[in-house]
């Protein structure tokens, strides 16, 4: 007796099952090999544990169908997910010296213009990695806010870049933000590790003559280049509390670096358009490196000038010379910017 022949769309349906089934084995488990790649303990047990079940829900599938293989995925991704969320932020582990210390801020009771900044870095760089330590407390005058300076760090190639944010005050005094990962001692940075809560984020507040001269003169094969904002002085007072709050909030309740959703340069969009609702994100926002255009398509920067000229003008060079304080290192880096 013949078997009667399976309608086609039964056919599209079991074929489109087993496409399902074999997309979601492969999605899940690459991305569940890195996390245990990354965060796992030893890893290669665990990488080679999910496989070996990755090939068993496979094998069970042949023999009781696809949809019994996508239920076994999904109970095995649930346990996953439990795990997963049980690796959680620290604010207490063996930090490298340069992020040892949190930034906070503090507000004058009797003065909400006046605020303290604690744990500002003012580090002397004798090589990339050595330093004469230094974490001081400084007092700003937010009515004295007067700038905002952009300042980018290229390393490796056009496309990727780490920005930086300077205020600058009446007086002189500039304080440079850095948004990035927080490292454990003698751990190095790699941007996949970045997608697996491999470290925490941190916000530095820096002396530029720390921060900025740290990637112009100390490290090497950097392109450093300053911009000057256009903007309101409101939308700069506000994005200067954004900062405070953020450094407090990070100190209050740590958080992991996210290399596409937290990054130096997402975080400040994210910032910015708080204060500037409607600012359009493009892909120049994610990849950093390319940030100035998109700052000078939206009337940012100094239309007067091309931005060829304005990256020209803000480029910094490896030796710069100063009178060895804070401030004349932040005068002179400006001198060339400032003069047109």
């Amino acid at each position: 007796m013949n078997r009667p022949t399976p309608k086609l769309g039964a056919r599209v349906s079991t074929w489109g099952a087993w496409l399902l089934l074999v997309l979601s084995v492969l999605l899940v488990g690459v991305f569940v090999v890195a996390a245990f790649w990354f965060r796992a303990s030893p890893p290669l047990l665990w990488m080679g544990l999910w496989i070996a079940l990755s090939l068993g829900i496979l094998a069970s599938a042949v023999r009781y169908g696809p949809l019994s293989g996508l239920g076994l995925v999904i109970v095995a991704t649930v346990g996953f997910s439990l795990w997963w969320m049980t690796i959680l932020p620290s604010n207490d582990r063996d930090w490298q010296p340069d992020v040892s210390q949190l930034l906070t801020a503090e507000f004058d009771p009797n003065d909400p213009s006046r605020v303290t900044l604690r744990n500002v870095r003012n580090f002397d760089w004798q090589t990339p990695t050595e330093a004469a330590e230094r974490w001081e407390a400084r007092d700003y005058d937010l009515d004295a806010l007067e700038s905002l300076d952009f300042v980018m760090t290229w390393w490796a190639g056009p496309a990727i870049a780490h920005t930086m944010v300077s205020f600058g005050f009446s007086d002189g005094e500039h304080i440079v933000f850095s948004l990035g990962i927080r490292p454990e001692r003698n751990e190095a940075y790699s941007s996949i590790a970045g997608f697996f809560k491999s470290y925490e984020l941190i916000l530095t507040g820096a002396d530029e003559r720390d921060a900025v001269q740290l990637r112009t003169s100390v490290q090497t094969g950097n392109r450093v280049v300053l911009y000057r904002l256009h903007g309101d002085p409101a939308v700069m007072r506000g994005l200067f509390l954004e900062y405070l709050a953020l450094a407090n909030s990070l100190a209050e309740h740590p958080r992991f670096y996210r290399t596409i959703l937290d990054n130096c340069t997402t975080v400040i969009w994210k910032l910015a358009d708080r204060l500037v609702p409607g600012l359009p994100i493009d892909y120049r926002v994610v990849l950093s490196g390319y940030l100035p255009e998109f700052l000078y398509d939206h009337g940012l920067l100094d239309q007067r000038f091309p931005l060829e000229k304005l990256t020209e003008m803000g480029l910094l060079p490896a030796s710069i010379s100063y009178d060895g304080s804070g401030r004349g290192f932040s005068s002179a880096i400006r001198a060339k910017l400032l003069a047109q």
